[in-house]
């Protein structure tokens, strides 16, 4: 499952990548950056920078959770904050409780590509509007899965580390 979610991951970091180039052409050279609660744009900024920002934003938050935590926890498995966590480091069952770590970060860093690459069509979408415009409706359904779907995979984890009966 591990080898899946970093394939996942590759793969959804390379079409974020891929998304970026290819919607770049799309936006204006001074284009919307921030919208208000009622979607209208209120902040601009240039083309170049606004790639830059979410390219860096877009790759480094998945990396970012990969580093702190799948790489972390197998630097450090005593600082592990887990439900009953001396039984799971127990050196028995060490490894299978680093791995289920390492494939949940994986999974996590990939919800978390996947809303930004969603967010990047958005903002494409809102900026072809004139005046640009956000689709809030879009943009509380897209927060609201991002929302959902973390604080599931975290129920799950919780679950996962339960001291077996």
């Amino acid at each position: 499952m591990q080898y899946l979610a970093a394939f996942l991951l590759s793969a959804l970091l390379l079409a974020e990548g891929a998304t970026m180039v290819a919607t770049a052409g799309q936006l204006p050279a001074r284009m919307a950056s921030h919208f208000d609660a009622q979607g209208f744009a209120n902040s601009f900024m240039l083309r170049t920078d606004y790639q830059l920002l979410v390219l860096g934003l877009g790759l480094g938050i998945p990396l970012l959770l990969v580093l702190v935590l799948v790489v972390l926890p197998y630097a450090m498995p005593n600082r592990l904050r887990i439900p009953s966590r001396d039984y799971w480091i127990d050196p028995l069952r060490r490894a299978q409780t680093l791995s289920s770590i390492a494939t949940s970060g994986l999974i996590i860093a990939c919800i978390v590509a996947a809303f930004m690459i969603a967010m990047q069509l958005l903002v494409v979408q809102a900026n072809s509007r004139v005046p640009p415009q956000l689709d809030n409706t879009l943009f509380y359904t897209l927060g609201a899965m991002l929302i959902i779907a973390i604080l599931a995979w975290q129920f799950l984890l919780w679950r996962r580390f339960q001291v077996p009966r």
